[in-house]
């Protein structure tokens, strides 16, 4: 019976990989049992299953006894997805800095110790923060977990009733694991490049001697990283919970809006501010002669350049729109589907 599915799935949910298939046929086989014993008391079937599912409790208790302890830091549930997330953090950091140290090494080879023992300063320390803003991630997961919040995302609350059992997964609101671990990895990439490497964001001319025509004027990109720095971490988190969860929920979708509606706020700033583009990029084009004066590639670049922000920006607002929508609509379907 789906009923029973569903059960089933909300207890091994919660307890570690390796444990699952034990513990869902001896579940079944509990269940089973209970069911015979209660097939005496002339109950439809349906009654029957509904009283054995409420005797055993909530599934989130009964994992907790399955598991057999309780005090940890990161819990069972979450300390895969904990690990997993890690690594790939880490793993992110280390191709980020590498790709920098590869693009540094190529414009500027001279400097090669210097810019080895750079990488290396620049490992350590990003590693040490990595670790750390994912463990105050799922420290955040967890503890707010056990309160109100993860409760809401799947599906628990302090009275457990059996009507509260999530829904199994279908097709449409499965999420894959792949998808949050490519979402993060591409996160910690773009922002590694974005830290240490805005500078190299342009035009690079290799000839006698190495010139990097820049599109930003990093002095000012400096002044946005923060925020940045704080949307990427609110992506991770919301990956996270994403990795955690395996389904979409109401309260996910409306992270992903949220995070999609800052995402373009801050773009929308951004690009904006015109302060924060090299404004003698096409005088430097022509001082390294990579374009003349008054040529029809001049008189091309330079319309690109004064509309170029607007582009960006229809281009941002065009994939938000999408993508709201599209989470609209799976938002739509999983309220018919309950009803």
């Amino acid at each position: 019976m789906e009923i029973i599915d569903r059960y089933v799935y909300a207890v091994i949910q919660r307890v570690p990989q390796l444990q699952r298939e034990e513990i869902e046929k001896e579940l079944r086989g509990l269940i089973e049992d209970m069911r015979e014993d209660h097939a005496s008391e002339g109950r439809t079937e349906e009654e029957i299953v509904e009283a054995v599912l409420n005797e055993l409790g909530s599934p989130y208790e009964l994992a907790a006894g399955y598991r057999g302890y309780k005090r940890y830091l990161i819990g069972p549930e979450l300390i895969e997805s904990y690990l997993i997330v890690l690594k790939v953090v880490l793993f992110s950091i280390v191709i980020g800095l590498s790709v920098v140290l590869g693009i540094e090494l190529f414009v500027d080879p001279i400097e090669g110790l210097d810019t080895f023992i750079g990488f290396f300063a620049s490992l350590i320390s990003a590693s040490a923060q990595g670790f750390a803003w994912v463990t105050l991630i799922f420290l955040f997961i967890e503890h707010k977990g056990n309160k109100s919040s993860y409760k809401k995302v799947s599906g628990i609350k302090k009275e457990w009733k059996l009507s509260d059992l999530p829904p199994l997964p279908t097709e449409k609101t499965r999420i894959r694991r792949s998808k949050p671990i490519v979402a993060i990895i591409f996160t910690i990439l773009f922002i590694m490049l974005l830290t240490f490497s805005a500078d190299y964001f342009g035009i690079i001319r290799m000839n006698d001697e190495t010139i990097v025509i820049s599109f930003l004027n990093v002095e000012v990109l400096q002044s946005y990283l923060p925020f940045i720095w704080i949307l990427a971490v609110f992506r991770i988190l919301k990956e996270g919970i994403k990795l955690v969860t395996g389904r979409w929920t109401k309260n996910i979708i409306l992270m992903q809006i949220l995070f999609n509606l800052l995402w373009f706020l801050l773009a929308l700033i951004m690009f904006m501010d015109q302060s924060l583009w090299n404004m003698t990029f096409l005088d430097e084009l022509m001082q390294a002669d990579l374009m003349f004066a008054g040529s029809e590639m001049f008189q091309t670049s330079s319309e690109l350049w004064q509309y170029w922000t607007k582009i960006l920006i229809y281009i941002v607002a065009i994939i938000v729109i999408i993508e709201t929508v599209v989470l609209g609509v799976k938002a739509y379907g999983m309220r018919n589907n309950k009803s």
